[in-house]
């Protein structure tokens, strides 16, 4: 009997340090649910932040979603967060009329 293909074991573990394109898909099904749950906490977004590397740059073309949604509790939050980072088009008016100051 052959032993197979040439891998061997190794075939197992051919992609492993591959970026598997899923991924992102999968993650941005996850923001896209927490946008569009008024039920959401801010702090949630906070805390997936320290978890994922880059993950508030997922936001700042998807704060539409949670306002459509009628979230902006979580809307507010972002556009806080981007206008403190580097503005993103975002002044503090926004901030303040989506956390009702």
């Amino acid at each position: 009997m052959g032993r197979g293909g040439k891998e061997g074991n190794n075939a197992f573990a051919y992609d492993i340090n591959e970026k598997d394109e899923d991924d992102y898909d999968r993650l941005m099904y996850i923001v896209d649910r927490i946008l569009e749950n008024e039920e959401a906490d801010p702090e949630f977004l906070d805390i997936l932040e320290l978890k994922v590397p880059n993950f508030s740059n997922l936001f700042h073309d998807r704060v539409a979603i949670a306002v459509r949604s009628g979230n902006y509790k979580i809307a507010g939050h972002i556009i806080k967060k981007l206008f403190e980072s580097s503005g993103y088009g975002y002044n503090q008016l926004h901030s303040e009329v989506l956390n009702c100051k």
